[in-house]
């Protein structure tokens, strides 16, 4: 899909997951449906993403929803619910979320994807209601759990959060490079994708799009070892200039 056809993606996997309906594969149909509703996101079409989210929370007959397949679901219903505005809900499902979240990466490979998911978009949730404690809270629990999976896919998902929380604590260069690092780690630049997309015009509004694009092509340089460094959201806590967001991780700390 990061080729712009999104449509030809959507038809794929809808076929695979007919596929999978018939095995009765219901781990798979899982990460299908979790990938339409990305899909269907970036088309702008917000319900059948929630269709595709249900889909996740439905249970089977016979079985309860697996922990797996309640809390990814919930994590792209958070997504969901911000493409759609409505904040306060996406913080209160965030705020819920957190609480059921294992803590034991090592005890679950699955366990260390499903923290850096959720960390990741409960992070960007926390950037856009302002809360820039609890999103540099969610972050620096989501990138140690993202490195553990060596998936570089899923690091980049984090480092794109992390660009948003730059931005926000008033290190918009920074955050530039941290998203050209995201896009180093995906192997391609993906504008299509929704929160790719607004934290780029986020940092063009802040730096002009020129600086933009030269903070972003150094990120965007990197080999992926070094990409997957720069992306680590304790960087930002080095010579921050936002009282907020330092004043706030004091007060916490207390």
């Amino acid at each position: 899909s990061m080729d712009g056809d999104v449509p030809g993606a959507i038809a794929d996997f809808l076929q695979a997951k007919e596929y999978l309906t018939q095995l009765g594969s219901s781990a798979d149909d899982m990460i299908v449906d979790l990938r339409l509703a990305g899909l269907r996101m970036r088309q702008g079409d917000l319900a059948a993403a929630r269709a595709h989210v249900d889909a996740v929370h439905t249970h089977r007959p016979g079985k309860p929803v697996s922990i797996e397949r309640a809390l990814l679901g919930d994590a792209v219903m958070i997504s969901v619910l911000l493409a759609e505005g409505d904040v306060p809900g996406a913080t209160a499902l965030a705020d819920d979320l957190r609480r059921r979240l294992p803590v034991d990466v090592q005890a679950n490979p699955m366990q260390a994807h499903m923290i850096t998911l959720v960390g990741a978009v409960c992070g960007m949730g926390a950037v856009i209601a302002g809360d820039l404690v609890t999103a540099a809270q969610d972050l620096q629990r989501a990138y140690p759990a993202a490195l553990a999976t060596s998936d570089a896919p899923l690091i980049a998902g984090v480092g794109v959060s992390v660009a948003a929380l730059a931005e926000a604590v008033g290190r918009a260069r920074d955050g530039a490079e941290i998203l050209g690092a995201a896009a180093a780690l995906r192997g391609g630049d993906d504008d299509g994708e929704v929160w790719i997309r607004r934290v780029r015009e986020l940092l063009i509004g802040s730096l002009g799009r020129a600086a933009y694009n030269a903070a972003y092509l150094v990120g965007r340089g990197l080999d992926k070892e070094t990409a997957a460094k720069r992306i680590d959201p304790a960087l930002l806590d080095e010579n921050t200039e936002s009282t907020r967001y330092k004043g706030g991780a004091q007060a916490r700390r207390r």
